[in-house]
């Protein structure tokens, strides 16, 4: 088996850091992890841009993202080299939805990103929870621009909208070769970890060999 790039994505407060971490650690010493955006330098702008407000600068938004994602995909080249698993909190696949939600169109934000060469993950978590739900898990938390309840409501939209679109195969895209696991997020994490698991048994670990994988 070579190596294996595994994704959780989805809007904030779905779970991707629980059970993303959680998924490293089922995998053991031979995986690595990785938070996107990985660059603070990338969080640093982004709560620079626009005075910390969503909608006030989305073209620089842009810029910034489609700058760290094509820099990450150098770095995961390299993980790849070292490490049987890759775990990410996120991928340049979520850049969309986030620029749809400011208005930028797909063709632009591909324009941009030009992801065609980009590699794509093998299996894909995408964790979904009504943002309101989602929402009142974060809105304690000293988050970042983007966790507001209107863009929430208007993120979860467009994430369904791609997912949708790429299950119909009408993404720019083909993604027929990564495994997309929908995830009901609502679910408390032990039963959600039960299911991660489970899922990791039977799409990246053969159990039956499992010490060769880990």
């Amino acid at each position: 088996m070579g190596f294996r790039w595994i994704v959780f994505t989805g809007i904030d407060g779905v779970g991707k850091t629980t059970l993303s971490k959680y998924a490293k650690q089922i995998l053991g010493k031979k995986c690595a992890y990785m938070k996107i955006p990985h660059f603070d330098w990338v969080r640093d702008m982004i709560k620079l841009s626009g005075d910390n407000e969503p909608l006030k600068d989305p073209h620089t938004d842009m810029l910034i993202f489609s700058a760290g994602n094509r820099l990450e995909m150098h770095l995961i080249d390299k993980v790849a080299k070292e490490h049987k698993f890759l775990v990410t909190q996120r991928c340049w696949l979520d850049n969309f939805p986030y620029r749809s939600v400011q208005g930028t169109s797909l063709q632009t934000s591909f324009n941009f990103l030009k992801p065609e060469r980009f590699r794509k993950p093998d299996i894909l978590f995408f964790l979904k929870c009504p943002y309101g739900i989602a929402y009142e898990r974060i809105a304690d938390a000293n988050g970042d621009k983007y966790e507001t309840l209107n863009f929430m409501k208007s993120l979860e939209k467009e994430f369904n909208k791609m997912f949708d679109d790429i299950h119909k195969k009408k993404f720019p895209i083909d993604f027929s070769s990564t495994k997309i696991i929908e995830v009901d997020a609502t679910k408390d994490i032990p039963t959600l970890k039960k299911q991660i698991k489970e899922y990791l048994d039977e799409f990246i670990l053969d159990r039956k060999n499992v010490d060769k994988c880990l």
